[in-house]
């Protein structure tokens, strides 16, 4: 539930497609046009995520941490 409803939040904002959920790392792969080491906080009723940038992968692909509050 947490991986659709983060999916369906990056959307809005941008995301373009997510590759890959590595829950054991909690970090999340995903393409997207926003500029690298851009912080962005997602908030809902249930969760907040903050999703920081640390380096670009390959063309277009960004890697990201994930904070769960």
């Amino acid at each position: 539930m947490l991986e659709v409803e983060t999916r369906s939040i990056l959307a809005s904002h941008g995301v373009l497609e997510v590759y890959e959920v590595m829950k054991e790392r909690a970090s999340i792969i995903f393409t997207t046009e926003v500029v690298q080491n851009y912080i962005i906080t997602l908030r809902t009723l249930k969760f907040s995520l903050e999703f920081r940038i640390f380096r670009k992968i390959r063309k277009n692909i960004l890697c990201c941490e994930i904070t769960c509050q």
